[in-house]
Parts: C-alpha cells; structure tokens; sequence
C-alpha cells in the first residue's frame, strides 16, 4: 500500500527539519477564508447548487430531510443526520404501490409475515418480499428519484470547491516557516500567501486531493428496533449516506505524522475557525503532541464564538492560559 500524500509531505517535513522545527502552529478555519472576502459558505453553496444542479435539487433536499433555509444551510454537513428522522416505513409503503404484481395481491401484511391472494393463496416472510422488491428494478428507480440530491451531494461539493474564487492578494501578514493544519478546502495558503505545500496539512482534502466531506456521526447509520418491512429502504438510504461519511477518528489516524511533528510547537493560532463540537477530536489530538507550556490564542467573530472557544480550550483540553482576540487583532494586516 503506498503512502498517501499528506504522510509524504510530513516524511520531508521531518527530513527537512531535523536542525530547526517550526515551532509556531496555525489553525485555519473557514472564518480565514471568509475574511478574504471568498464565497465559501455553505449559503453560497446552496447558490451554486440553484445554478447548475438540476432545478429542484435544493427543494427535494430541503424536503427530505425536513429542515429548510437557515436552519439547514448554516450547519449543512451536521445536518444530513436528519435523514435518520425519515419515516421509512411511510416510504416502504409510498413505493410498494408501484409494485402493482405485489401490492395488488397482498391481503395481509405484518412485522413477520406477508400474505398473497394470486388465485394461488401463498404466505412468505416480509425479508423474502424485501428481497424480491428490491430485485425490481421499479422500486430502485423511485427509490433513487426521491433522494438523487443524496447520492450525488459530494460530487456536487467537490465540484463546487473548485469553482471557489481564491483571493488576489494576502489581506494578512502570515509566518512562511510556520506549520498549517487547514480545515479548508481552497487552496489560498498556497497560491495566494505562497506558504510551502510541504508546511500544510489540509485535514479534510482540498482542491488537489481528495476532499473528506459529510457526517461524523456514526449514529447516522445505526438503528434499534427494525421494522423489517422498511428495512431495504433504510439499507437504500444508508448506502448513499456512506459517500458522506466524514470518519474523524480513521482521519487523525492517516496523519499520525503530521501530529507528531508538532513535539516543538510553542505557540499555536487559531483562526477563524468556529472550534465546533465535531472538529473536537483534531484539537485534543494537537493538544496530546504539544508541550504543556505551549501558547495558545483564538480568534472569534461573535460572542457566541469566543464562548463556544473558551469551552474548548479551557474546560475540555484543560489549557489554564490563553487569549482570544478578534482575527484582526491577531493578525497585521497587508
């Protein structure tokens, strides 16, 4: 198995810094890139998608998981575990109807056990009628009609991210030595403030490599108490949902080697990022491999923000001394 990209350029990174590590870390988040005037919200997103996805695919995605505007799009990678809420025994029975050689003969459907009158009374259990059901290609086809936006989400991201407009010109002053764990998928570090591929990491992809994308939440795809007559519906749904599956932990894994170069880490800044309860694990991970005495300060854009920072850094990694300034306050402008 080769390695991947991101290993390779930490494995220079180590060759390259054996005299003299970096010992200043900046985390990156989208607030870096909104600063900069960039349309890299997931609002914009939704904008491109009115543009050129096919013209009810934010409507059907809005429908199916019953959460519509704002309350969708401000949060929209969290937000797909919605799609556990759906009735799938309501769906079971919608697309059933279409299977006239089945429903049209059922008299008797329970949790175990379905019953035909064909002119050749039989009885069968419900996971062989799951099996024949979805042995029709019909019911696929409806299936798929419902949640196209689904399977075709990521796609419709990544092609989205490379439409992005980077910035022309830095707005900030930024440390070219420094080391960069970017949670963005543009590539403005690189092409706009030509800090070196080799000083970052972008954790979840980004326009050059393959962009992570979706829900951490393993509870997305697990369910209690199966109601056998839906069950295919829910494998349906479940298999689309893996293509938006962000597994966080299998992530940190992959760049165990980026992590442990940060052993000389002084200072660490973190910038515009929301520090959100998802990217948790990537912080606690930082704050594993960093010497106890290293410095740390966070920017914020409203209150809610330094609140939510100020949790993070001082109750859960337990980081007694910090600062948490405004980005422009952190950093000297152009």
């Amino acid at each position: 198995m080769g390695l991947s990209d991101s290993l390779i350029h930490f494995i220079l990174i180590k060759k390259t810094r054996v005299e003299k590590m970096a010992n200043e870390l900046l985390v990156i988040g989208n607030g870096f890139d909104l600063a900069h005037e960039m349309k890299t919200r997931y609002h914009d997103f939704r904008d491109w998608l009115n543009r050129f996805a096919h013209k009810e695919y934010v409507a059907r995605m809005e429908g199916s998981l019953n959460c519509y505007g704002e309350m969708l799009w401000a949060n929209l990678e969290e937000n797909t575990r919605l799609l556990k809420n759906i009735d799938y025994k309501e769906k079971f029975y919608e697309h059933s109807s279409y299977l006239t050689e089945y429903s049209s003969t059922i008299i008797n459907l329970t949790d175990d056990f379905v019953e035909y009158d064909d002119g050749n009374r039989r009885c069968e259990t419900v996971a062989d009628l799951m099996r024949d059901i979805f042995n029709q290609q019909g019911f696929q086809h409806y299936l798929e009609e419902d949640f196209f936006w689904l399977y075709r989400l990521k796609s419709h991201f990544c092609e989205w991210v490379k439409s992005i407009e980077l910035a022309k010109k830095p707005l900030y002053y930024i440390p070219q030595n420094a080391l960069y764990l970017s949670f963005n998928y543009t590539n403005l570090l690189e092409n706009t403030y030509k800090i070196a591929t080799e000083n970052i990491l972008h954790i979840h992809g980004n326009t050059d490599r393959e962009i992570e994308f979706g829900n951490p939440d393993i509870t997305s795809f697990i369910y209690k108490n199966e109601d056998t007559r839906a069950l295919g519906v829910k494998d349906e749904i479940n298999h689309a949902l893996r293509s938006v599956y962000k597994d966080v932990n299998s992530i940190i894994r992959k760049n165990q080697l980026f992590f442990s170069t940060l052993e000389k880490i002084q200072k660490i800044y973190i910038l515009g990022h929301s520090m959100n309860e998802i990217d948790e694990p990537y912080f606690l991970k930082i704050k594993e491999n960093v010497p106890s005495n290293t410095q740390w300060m966070a920017s914020y854009y409203s209150e809610k923000d330094r609140l939510r920072a100020e949790e993070l850094i001082f109750n859960k990694l337990g980081v007694n001394v910090f600062e948490i300034k405004k980005l422009d306050n952190i950093l000297k402008s152009v």
